[in-house]
């Protein structure tokens, strides 16, 4: 039997990474498993501002969920109490905040703030 395990690093690449597994198997290509699971950046983005002082993290599906929770937050706590982060397709989002990298999320941009990712 044939091991194969590839990576996707966007949503885009899963059929094709896909298609690179069946080719490999071959007659086993009715056997193909794909787990996709989007967590690692994003968690060293969440950890990495958490230990920053960011005082909470309101994670959410898509950019319009993002803008539109960003906007209710900031209409409560005021505009400078809530920063707006995120990616799409390994890309930045227009009119956000920051990216998802974990370097963005210093202690200076984030003490006592709210993120919304």
């Amino acid at each position: 039997m044939t091991v194969w395990c590839d990576v996707a690093f966007t949503p885009a690449e899963i059929p094709i990474r896909l298609v690179d597994a069946k080719r490999a198997r071959g007659a086993e290509a009715g056997e193909v498993l794909c787990a996709a699971i989007d967590v690692l950046r994003a968690t060293t983005t969440i950890v990495s501002a958490m230990g920053n002082g960011c005082r909470a993290i309101h994670p959410v599906p898509s950019p319009q969920a993002g803008r539109e929770k960003a906007a209710a937050l900031r209409a409560e706590l005021g505009a400078g109490q809530v920063i707006l982060g995120g990616e799409q397709d390994g890309r930045p989002i227009p009119g956000y905040d920051g990216g998802n990298s974990p370097l963005e999320y210093t202690p200076e941009r984030v003490r006592g703030k709210v993120l919304v990712l």
